[in-house]
């Protein structure tokens, strides 16, 4: 059961963390944060949490920008990683430098379907649904690139791993 809103001056992206959503807040804007368990209120831009989440898993933003351009060719909505080793992947909403831009966690989307105007509603894996001001098709490819980062840095990781496990059976001897 979800607490009464709490505010705070700093927030770092957590495995509960659902969405990053941009709130006024005494004339400034803010981030709106839902959990799995709770929701509260960021006095902080929701870029700047996304920017100090990537620090704190010890990267930067540009540098997870760069990476999922290298991995992906995306260059325009890029979704970013914030911890890998914790699956937490999450992609905005529109570019990232508007102020309206939302962030949502994508291994936190149960389903996702189209209202009457054609924009998105969102149903999390705690079963909170959230209607978004984003077309369908749109959030639908933004899905999707999110998946496909995902698939391809798991696949990259698995062949070092197999790599590493083949010069571990097969050691270069020296002469």
């Amino acid at each position: 059961m979800k607490t009464k809103l709490k505010i705070v001056d700093e927030y770092e992206i957590t495995p509960y963390t659902l969405i990053i959503r941009p709130i006024e807040h005494e004339g400034m804007l803010c981030s709106q944060i839902y959990e799995v368990y709770d929701d509260l209120t960021v006095l902080m831009k929701p870029i700047s949490i996304i920017k100090t989440s990537c620090e704190y898993f010890g990267s930067s933003y540009e540098g997870r920008r760069e990476g999922t351009r290298n991995l992906t060719g995306y260059r325009h909505k890029a979704p970013i990683v914030i911890d890998q080793s914790s699956s937490i992947f999450f992609f905005p909403t529109t570019s990232p430098v508007r102020e309206h831009c939302v962030w949502i966690a994508h291994n936190h989307i149960e389903t996702f379907t189209k209202d009457d105007n054609n924009q998105t509603i969102l149903v999390f894996s705690n079963k909170q649904r959230i209607h978004l001001s984003v077309s369908y098709s749109t959030f639908e490819t933004q899905v999707a690139r999110t998946a496909i980062l995902k698939t391809k840095l798991d696949h990259r990781i698995a062949e070092t791993k197999r790599k590493y496990r083949t010069m571990q059976e097969y050691p270069i001897i020296e002469k």
